[in-house]
């Protein structure tokens, strides 16, 4: 059996994400970008591929040292965090491959995650909300709408894109709750002051 080329496993990998996953255009978009950023620098690496070009590129040609290579590239020029999500594009990408039994052994098994050092979030303090809620007018239909969108934020959590996707039987008034849809279309339900 031929071993399966790189770059049209990367294409449907990408249609898999799409259909089956579900993944957003953004999503997919940095996926491909990072795949085949990979496999340019796969081809780039190995001895003898350069003048072949990427149709030639095998999945089989792609072992431990070529991800490594990559990471190292990668290092050079980009943040932890990119790093990171490169690699776990990468990790998706072969363990599908693996799953699919287009290759026997996942070539990023081995490979650790850079740690990242996760900043303190920032937020306003109770007065600051407090000021921001007494610059908002409560004598107009707008008003009052505002006031109740700052203060679901702040009472929440909840993304402003969550926020702007609530409806109105979403809210439990009974419970106290509200029922969000986040990102990926993963449903939760948050209590809101």
């Amino acid at each position: 059996m031929n071993a399966p080329m790189l770059k049209p496993q990367i294409d449907l990998f990408l249609q898999v994400l799409a259909t089956e996953k579900g993944y957003s255009a953004h999503t997919l978009r940095a996926y491909a970008h990072d795949l085949d950023e990979f496999a340019v620098h796969a081809l780039r690496s190995l001895p003898g591929m350069a003048e072949k070009g990427l149709e030639a590129l095998a999945v089989s040609d792609i072992d431990v040292l070529t991800i490594r290579g990559y990471l190292g590239f990668l290092h050079r020029r980009n943040e932890k965090s990119t790093i990171a999500r490169k690699l776990s594009a990468l990790r998706s990408f072969f363990r599908y491959l693996v799953k699919h039994r287009l290759l026997d052994e996942d070539p990023t098994g081995t490979i650790l995650t850079p740690k990242q050092i996760r900043p303190v979030p920032s937020y306003l303090s109770v007065d600051d909300m407090f000021r921001l809620l007494d610059q908002t007018l409560a004598d107009t239909v707008l008003g009052l709408r505002n006031r109740a969108l700052f203060e679901t934020l702040y009472g929440s959590g909840i993304r402003v894109s969550e926020l702007t996707g609530l409806n109105v039987f979403d809210l439990d008034v009974a419970s106290g709750c509200v029922r969000v849809w986040g990102k990926g279309g993963r449903e939760r339900i948050v209590p809101v002051g």
